[in-house]
């Protein structure tokens, strides 16, 4: 994928922390790609639609391309969500009162001994 049409979301930060092992890659693509994406996307690859709303209210953007642009990082070549938009996209989560909030809770947990600087975890 070309590397400013995506960014890899959800549990990712934990799995790069050796945090959980994940089933599957959440990615969100920029509406421009989204099409290719789907069509050349296979499992474990799931490919996000569209911004979710934990997404929107954490970051207040709706667009992915903005989402992408403004709240990701590159490490070791490949676009990641920033911790810090992870982090407000888990509490986010965790305060809907929705099926969400357990696993928020549990996910925000297993990373509370990092801060986001420059966008990436770092242990406090």
């Amino acid at each position: 994928f070309p590397i400013e049409k995506y960014a890899i979301m959800n549990s990712s930060w934990q799995a790069a922390l050796g945090k959980r092992k994940n089933g599957d890659i959440d990615v969100l693509v920029s509406e421009d790609f989204l099409s290719e994406a789907v069509s050349i996307a296979t499992p474990p690859v799931s490919i996000m639609k569209y911004v979710h709303w934990y997404c929107a209210q954490a970051t207040g953007k709706s667009s992915a391309s903005d989402v992408i642009k403004n709240h990701s990082v590159v490490v070791d070549g490949l676009r990641i969500i920033d911790f810090e938009t992870y982090l407000k996209m888990m509490n986010v989560r965790k305060n809907s009162n929705t099926r969400f909030s357990e696993p928020a809770k549990i996910d925000l947990s297993a990373v509370s001994e990092y801060v986001s600087v420059n966008g990436v975890p770092v242990k406090k």
